[in-house]
């Protein structure tokens, strides 16, 4: 889980970026569930 959600700077389809040597996995089971929180989060607002 990430903790700190301000290092986020990027996330596509299948990673997210927290800076420029920093890469983490998103996979198929997870997806789903951190797309619909960023939705809830900062994107529906």
């Amino acid at each position: 889980m990430i903790q700190k959600n301000m290092k986020i700077q990027e996330v596509n389809k299948s990673r997210i970026v927290l800076d420029a040597e920093t890469y983490l996995p998103l996979g198929d089971l997870y997806r789903e569930a951190f797309t619909n929180y960023l939705n809830k989060k900062f994107i529906g607002k």
